[in-house]
């Protein structure tokens, strides 16, 4: 799990710069460009990547696909200071991002296979890592994140974007190729079952409310 996380954060943090400073822990944007060579200030001071410009707000609410055998909905919230660890025993930082996390409902053929909807979503320190959630990068129109189909204990990269249609739309896009396995290896040895439920690869989301 630590893997696929600090692939994620390496590719969002590069995004992040300073905004403000208030004694050794930092406020930064995380809609300018971050500085590569502060990094490890960043993640072991205890800093806070704030959306100064309320970027996530375009995303919040519920977002549905839907065809003839699939209900996938998907309530997207936000997450103010987000947590993240980084480290092993003995050498272990932790930093804040505003983030958004994802709830969703799932069902196929009129059988509800997931529905945490109406879920209150733990982000605190021991329960981060396996917290669905996205983060936006600076310099692009998109957010990057982790997204956890439940009924088969399976984390992958997701992307997502906000379209410019009438009704409100997103373009969600969930990893088929970079993924984690919740599960001891034991759970995926039928391969006649499909890795994922929720659908993978390139959708979009009409707004709901």
């Amino acid at each position: 799990m630590r893997t696929i996380i600090k692939i994620i954060l390496l590719l969002t943090l590069n995004s992040i710069n300073i905004q403000n400073i208030y004694g050794q822990n930092r406020v930064y944007s995380n809609s300018s460009l971050y500085f590569e060579s502060d990094m490890q200030h960043f993640t072991k001071l205890g800093n806070y990547a704030k959306d100064t410009e309320n970027e996530r707000e375009q995303y919040i609410g519920l977002w549905r696909y839907e065809t003839a055998t699939i209900l996938f909905e998907v309530k997207i919230e936000k997450a103010d200071k987000y947590i993240f660890m980084r480290g092993d025993i003995g050498d272990v930082s932790y930093f804040f991002v505003d983030a958004i996390i994802f709830k969703y409902k799932l069902v196929e053929n009129g059988v509800t296979k997931h529905d945490n909807l109406n879920q209150n979503l733990d982000y605190s320190l021991s329960q981060s890592s396996i917290t669905p959630y996205a983060i936006k990068q600076g310099w692009s129109d998109y957010l990057r994140g982790q997204f956890i189909d439940y009924t088969r204990n399976v984390s992958a990269l997701v992307e997502i974007k906000k379209l410019n249609t009438v009704p409100e739309k997103i373009s969600f896009d969930m990893s088929r190729n970079i993924y984690y396995k919740l599960n001891p290896p034991a759970f995926y040895t039928d391969t006649s079952i499909n890795l994922f439920n929720v659908p993978v690869g390139l959708i979009e989301m009409v707004k709901v409310y």
